[in-house]
């Protein structure tokens, strides 16, 4: 041959199947293969042909391991040994979420031994640091022969190409657009369900695949929560749980379901029934004691897919809680700098976030943007001790049967979700003609859409259906028609409100312009109280506001803007225009610098019927 090599073909069966061998020889002597001893057996390994110039036995077969065939004029032909474990390329594919090439190795300690399997980036499998990674594992080979390996997985890459089993990679679970190795799809766990098929999925990150497995039956399921599948909170949470698979299809943000209260009330079994519907729901727990870092990386990783924090009263942090809501509700992470310059672009995602805790979530130091991307619910199931008792147990032996049902009929309505379904729904709530309102009628609609489809598949099993709208409009009225959304200003004015109510001896009145000397020499005077104004210290108002939990510099500026706060402009030196939130009035002669509150605006914002002060009134007097 003029290219230096030998060859030889041979046919050799494994496990029914026939091959044709092609050996080559490194070597320029035509009559080498006079010399050649070998089992044809040795040139296939874990189902696949090796390269036609490596063996996983010695020629004697008395060595196993790795051999790359060789020839010199001195010995003739011989085996060169690259490493003790054998091993091939079995699998290619693609990460379906960042389109980069996978390969899988398989590989063994020894000949004889269980094969094992190893997937990774195709630019880490075919570099040092892809053998490094196959011999932590056990792989057997000394270091110096790596470059040889090394050239040995392309060698078997190149040969195999068309051959390779074809393996799906993701990065995350949820929604997945058509790539080249598989149809739009969901990733839920190690599985992707597309609308005619299921495929096993390799998932980069084993955290993704937490609490997502199946156990039990789902009738041993649908007989445990029977006493209490039935009660409308379980139910919502449930609706509320799985609709975190279709908010990406409606179009509808991320948002939180927080159930707060008492110990004892059912807040964590309930939330923990709605979990068991998708999985373990002891695995699919995860603690609030969280860094927004944290909560990000889980719901990048859980898109599409709802997650339960417990207790948050164990977040001490109420700024971490609070930038929690944000974060996640906008479905999108942080913009974070490179080392090596340049900027990290955060993840994205849509989720619904179950939270429970003795102390809501949105505490008094929340904006209203925080409000509307959570449901508050107080839990309101009725006492049934023996019923919670027997879900408790089922629980822990039936979990993760309702996924595969609902994913299914996902891809039935999928093409008029939105325009149909989810429209439909979102009509059939009271408009509040607000915008937090509008934007919870959508999250409600998302709810009931998932309602919906839960309901067809109760009811093709067996199970007594409900109506879904009753459920979540029962919950719709109490949260956002009978207790509407307030700013943030107007809830700050409500508990400076209630905090005057509650100091009212220290405010002045006519007959002394003095506190209530009762109080004791400390105590501070507040401010003066008449039937048109009140008229705080600036010092004692802001401090009341702070306490309260606002920010007194934002509170301000808004009554200001409402009229709430009386207000003047000075100019300053250098010719612009500042706003003073206090103005000069005159009290027995003196002149004081007050904030001064329109008492009519404050009950007209408040609701209160009655614009009669409950204090003492005095003559306020004029502006300076």
């Amino acid at each position: 041959m003029n290219d230096g090599h030998v060859s030889k073909t041979e046919t050799t069966k494994e496990e029914g199947k026939s091959f044709e061998v092609d050996i080559i020889v490194e070597s320029t002597d035509e009559n080498a293969l006079t010399h050649l001893d070998y089992s044809p057996k040795s040139q296939i390994y874990a189902g696949k042909l090796l390269p036609s110039d490596y063996l996983t036995t010695d020629f004697e077969g008395k060595e196993t391991g790795l051999f790359k065939i060789k020839y010199n004029k001195k010995s003739g032909n011989f085996t060169s040994r690259i490493s003790h474990s054998p091993c091939t390329i079995t699998g290619m594919g693609m990460n379906i979420d960042d389109g980069n090439k996978w390969l899988e190795i398989t590989f063994a300690e020894r000949l004889r031994d269980e094969c094992k399997i190893l997937r990774m980036p195709q630019v880490k499998a075919l570099s040092n640091d892809g053998i490094k990674e196959l011999i932590n594992k056990g792989f057997i080979i000394t270091l110096k022969f790596i470059p040889d390996l090394n050239e040995y997985l392309a060698e078997c890459l190149k040969f195999n190409y068309d051959e390779l089993d074809k393996i799906i990679v993701a990065q995350k679970n949820g929604w997945k657009p058509k790539t080249k190795i598989i149809d739009e799809c969901f990733v839920f766990g190690d599985r992707a369900y597309t609308k005619d098929s299921t495929h096993l999925v390799e998932m980069v990150e084993g955290a993704a695949l937490k609490g997502l497995t199946k156990k039990g039956t789902f009738e041993n399921w649908i007989k445990g929560m029977n006493g209490i599948l039935s009660e409308p909170i379980v139910r919502f949470k449930i609706y509320a749980a799985m609709s975190a698979m279709i908010l990406n299809l409606v179009g509808v943000d991320s948002f939180f379901v927080d159930d707060s209260g008492e110990s004892s009330t059912g807040k964590t079994t309930t939330s923990s029934v709605a979990f068991s519907a998708i999985g373990n729901p002891k695995d699919l727990k995860w603690s609030a004691d969280t860094t927004v870092v944290g909560a990000e990386k889980m719901a990048e990783l859980f898109c599409d897919l709802p997650f339960y924090l417990d207790e948050t009263s164990v977040q001490k942090n109420q700024d971490m809680l609070t930038a929690l809501i944000y974060m996640i509700s906008n479905g999108k992470g942080k913009l974070r700098g490179k080392k090596e310059g340049g900027l990290l672009i955060g993840g994205s995602w849509n989720s619904v976030v179950l939270t429970t805790g003795e102390k809501a979530i949105t505490d008094n130091d929340g904006f209203t943007g925080q409000l509307v991307r959570v449901i508050e619910l107080h839990c309101d199931m009725r006492y049934l001790p023996d019923e919670v008792e027997l879900a408790k147990r089922t629980m822990q032996d039936n979990y993760g049967h309702l996924v595969e049902p609902f994913i299914k009929k996902i891809f039935d309505y999928k093409d008029n979700i939105r325009d149909e379904t989810f429209s439909d729904l979102k009509n059939q709530f009271t408009k509040t003609n607000t915008s937090v309102g509008d934007r919870l009628s959508n999250t409600f609609a998302a709810i009931t859409t998932a309602g919906v489809l839960i309901e067809e598949i109760f009811e093709e099993i067996g199970v007594e259906t409900v109506d879904p709208f009753a459920i979540t409009n029962k919950y719709f009225e109490e949260i956002v028609e009978n207790a509407p959304i307030e700013s943030y200003s107007h809830r700050a004015l409500q508990s400076v409100y209630d905090w005057i109510q509650v100091n009212i001896k220290n405010f002045v009145d006519s007959r002394s312009n003095r506190p209530d000397l009762s109080l004791g020499q400390k105590q501070l005077h507040s401010g003066w109280i008449s039937d048109e104004y009140i008229d705080l210290i600036p010092l004692e108002l802001r401090r009341a506001i702070r306490e309260s939990g606002y920010n007194s510099t934002t509170v301000q500026k808004e009554w200001a803007d409402e009229g709430i706060l009386v207000h003047r402009k000075e100019n300053k030196k250098d010719g612009s225009v500042t706003r003073r939130f206090s103005t000069k009035v005159k009290y027995d002669g003196t002149q004081q610098d007050v904030s001064r509150l329109n008492l009519k605006k404050v009950h007209e914002i408040l609701g209160l019927k009655s614009m009669e002060p409950t204090w003492p009134t005095i003559k306020v007097p004029k502006e300076d």
